[in-house]
């Protein structure tokens, strides 16, 4: 901050010399004329100091027998006289500070911070059903009115507070650290019925009826615990039903298919070397590429966009980048035997660990490895075992008359 004042105040590099230069320095020190970043120099001293206090020490110089030449001339009234007659500069400098301020009054950055469920492609979609957009203008958003929705919209949102900063919207949330189900999946009665086809090999039961027993084969979508309780009379005729929500766990072992090609003809990409970078420059959603790409071959294109901000938070619509284009040719190739096994494998190990991410327990493998004419095959299957089991309404209801009788 002091350097911009001096700038706007505009000060000289001066050398003094003579009989007291000391004494000279301490009559401005008294009557509050600055003098700064001071440097012995040969027979004197080179400092600074403001265009005012050097014409308010013409007095001193005289009692001091001293002597002061300007070495140098800083500051923006210097600069102002140096280019007093190009008009159309001081114009265009106008111009552009216009344009800066008129820049400043729309948003054209956003940010969110605190966030973890609630993800940026969330985030987007939120602002567009808002009508918050590239380049709105400032004074067009309710802050008040865009927190209160962001907070209705989304449940587990428990704190939301939204500022401008700058030209960017900056969006700071707190989310409930328990995971509250939806309500439509909070059901007061259910059947437990099976999500895969298998046997029973083990089963708990915390409420309801258990319809099935291990050892049992079923198939996906059959009732496993009945969530109608029958009750009976004490000579032991059925009286009525109650009905509950079914609750336990049934592991259920079933054979999970594998099968996974790889073609062994295949276009390999090979880089020519052959590399030209373009810069881009643009405005809002608009770029303007500075230059042509002349490639005879395909190429890639990598793309590196940066914003312009003159502080933290003072954003501009101008990007700027480049650019990078990447030769290369297709070639015609064929993968080795053992090529084609390691990619199956670890295709393989892929789909082994996303079932053991689920909870989903590996029993047994039997895959197998085939290289035919074209392609090569992986088959096979697992022994895998799962608590499959879902909470579905009840849907078939024991008769009255079947009480009666």
């Amino acid at each position: 901050m002091l350097a911009i004042i001096r700038f706007l105040r505009g000060y000289v590099r001066v050398y003094l010399w003579g009989f007291s230069p000391e004494r000279f320095m301490n009559l401005c020190n008294n009557r509050g004329i600055e003098l700064w970043a001071v440097e012995p120099k040969e027979d004197g001293y080179e400092f600074f100091m403001y265009i005012g206090g050097f014409f308010a020490c013409r007095d001193f110089l005289r009692k001091t027998k001293t002597r002061v030449v300007i070495r140098k001339k800083l500051g923006l009234p210097f600069f102002l006289f140096r280019y007093r007659k190009r008009k159309l500069f001081f114009v265009g400098l106008l111009g552009c500070f216009l344009a800066l301020f008129l820049a400043t009054r729309f948003i054209w950055a956003f940010e969110i911070t605190g966030n973890r469920r609630f993800t940026d492609d969330m985030y987007l979609a939120f602002l567009e059903s808002q009508q918050v957009y590239y380049g709105m203008p400032i004074g067009k958003l309710d802050i008040d009115e865009f927190e209160k929705q962001l907070r209705e919209r989304y449940d587990y949102i428990t704190w939301a507070s939204a500022k401008i900063e700058g030209t960017k919207l900056h969006v700071m949330i707190k989310e409930n650290d328990v995971f509250m189900q939806p309500e439509e999946a909070e059901q007061v009665t259910g059947d437990i019925r099976a999500a895969a086809s298998g046997t029973i090999v083990q089963m708990v039961t915390r409420s309801g009826v258990p319809v099935t027993k291990p050892g049992d084969a079923v198939n996906e979508g059959d009732v496993l615990i009945s969530g109608i309780i029958p009750i009976y009379n004490d000579d032991e005729t059925l009286r009525t039903y109650h009905v509950t929500k079914a609750d336990g766990d049934v592991y259920i072992e079933s054979v999970f298919p594998i099968s996974e090609e790889l073609l062994l003809y295949y276009d390999k990409k090979v880089y020519t070397g052959n590399r030209k970078r373009l810069l881009v420059l643009g405005f809002g959603e608009k770029e303007l590429k500075l230059g042509k790409v002349e490639m005879q071959e395909a190429y890639e294109i990598l793309s590196d966009r940066k914003p312009i901000r003159l502080f933290d938070n003072l954003y501009l619509p101008i990007i700027y980048g480049h650019n990078e284009y990447v030769g290369y040719e297709l070639v015609k190739s064929t993968y080795s035997q053992e090529e084609a096994r390691e990619i199956l494998s670890q295709r393989f190990l892929r789909i082994c660990a996303t079932l053991e991410e689920k909870g989903v327990q590996i029993i047994e493998k039997d895959v197998k490895i085939e290289i035919r004419e074209d392609r090569a095959v992986l088959y096979g299957s697992l022994i895998i075992r799962q608590n499959a089991v879902t909470l579905t309404p009840i849907i078939e209801f024991p008769e009255e008359n079947s009480i009666e009788q």
